[in-house]
């Protein structure tokens, strides 16, 4: 089982739905057998389509900071002023989509700006992300942090397989103290670094996925909160408001330590010269539809997908946008403004520079148990259920079935994207 040369095979049955025996076997004494240098005679996927060709590169400096569950309504002053603050002189996106509700599938997005659908064959192939080649390629010097397991998901086989010396497992107990150690080893990175070459710097915030916070160093914002780990066994209508409170603070606290890497940047005069990335891998949902549903991976509404998105590109204008974009469309925005990509984004991507108005007509999501949802902006999402197989269509305000049937585009759509990469 897990023969590779069998199971790349999925990529040209667009709606194959896998059946998964792995435990069965390993319960019944069978050893997996190990299939060597499978990478060498198995083509995997096409990407990118055609050779990536570079112009000159700008030489500038990126930082990606993503928290994790952070939705897009409650990115204001009050709960987070230091990104805020930043934002006054970014650019944003307020009809910004994760291509994910959660958070293997949403970075994923977020790094290779392709489906979620692939996830297993890159995985597989330990397929390295057009962007970060053309970081590493061109001598950047890389500071990757994550709060979070990088091997859980396994963004070190994937994202950042080509990362040298990548700090896999960060120490420190709980998400609140690995948060200040990222914080710490981004400022390690940025002393000890070579000044005459670029960087790049991807740090992932935890505590907002507990909702935890220091309270050696915060004093909580907002009062009354859920004083416990969050128990959604626990939660009635008058402990919402305090698990949202606690839910709040998180956010507020990893703001906090935010600043610090701003705060860095700004003492070495580097916002001249570096473009900055904060979001989210996926929102979160606080009973929202009136389902029981809680956290995320439960649904496709905007409670899961819609999630802030400001990029601070230097000597840019602050700006708003309104038109729809997702995180299939930051690689293309990248690629473009840091190394005059030649390609057409879609020789390595699903998406457009995020700058650009040209309709989304689809937006892609996919869920944790291989479900996957396609929005085409009309208040309706045609939802794929995994491995069980058919579709159905949800308003995407209540989340509540429709009486209709899917629309033949979605299915043409799903078909282009599953053959892409082939």
């Amino acid at each position: 089982y897990s023969y590779t040369r069998i199971t790349y095979q999925m990529l040209s049955l667009p709606l194959v739905y896998p059946l998964s025996l792995n435990k069965f076997l390993r319960s019944a004494g069978l050893k997996q057998p190990v299939y060597a240098n499978f990478e060498l005679d198995v083509k995997t996927m096409h990407y990118p389509q055609n050779p990536i060709k570079l112009g000159k590169s700008n030489g500038l400096n990126l930082v990606m900071i993503l928290l994790d569950g952070w939705r897009w309504d409650v990115f204001t002053e009050d709960v987070s002023p230091n990104i805020y603050e930043l934002s006054k002189r970014s650019s944003q996106f307020l009809n910004h989509n994760s291509n994910a509700n959660h958070t293997r599938h949403g970075v994923f997005a977020f790094i290779y700006s392709i489906a979620g659908m692939y996830w297993n064959t890159v995985l597989e192939g330990h397929t390295s992300p057009v962007l970060l080649n053309a970081m590493i390629d061109n001598g950047y010097q890389m500071g990757v942090y994550g709060s979070a397991s990088l091997a859980s998901p396994e963004f070190n086989k994937t994202a950042f397989v080509r990362v040298k010396d990548l700090d896999i497992k960060t120490e420190g107990g709980g998400a609140e103290y690995r948060d200040q150690t990222i914080t710490n080893k981004f400022i390690k990175f940025m002393d000890e670094r070579d000044k005459s070459k670029p960087f790049f710097s991807f740090l992932f915030y935890d505590s907002t996925h507990p909702y935890d916070f220091d309270v050696d160093i915060y004093t909580p914002k907002f009062e009354p909160y859920y004083g416990d780990k969050k128990n959604y066994l626990d939660l009635d209508k008058d402990k919402k408001t305090l698990l949202f409170n606690r839910y709040l603070n998180s956010i507020n606290y990893v703001d906090m330590l935010i600043k610090r890497v701003i705060d860095r940047l700004k003492a070495e005069n580097l916002l001249d010269n570096t473009i900055i990335v904060i979001s989210s891998d996926h929102g979160e949902s606080f009973d929202d539809l009136g389902l029981g549903e809680w956290g995320h991976n439960g649904n496709f509404a905007e409670c899961e997908t819609h999630v802030p998105m400001l990029i601070y590109l230097p000597k840019t204008v602050a700006k708003s946008y309104q038109h729809t974009t997702t995180h299939m469309d930051v690689a293309p925005t990248l690629m473009k403004y840091m190394f005059n990509a030649e390609n057409e984004p879609s020789d390595y991507s699903a998406g457009l520079d995020i700058f650009s108005s040209e309709p989304r007509k689809y937006v892609y999501m996919h869920g944790a148990d291989n479900s996957y949802g396609i929005s085409i902006g009309d208040g309706k999402i045609t939802v794929f259920p995994g491995y069980i197989g058919g579709a159905y269509v949800v308003d995407a305000k209540t989340y509540r079935r429709l009486d209709e049937k899917p629309s033949p585009d979605v299915y043409k759509y799903v078909l282009e994207e599953l053959s892409r990469f082939k």
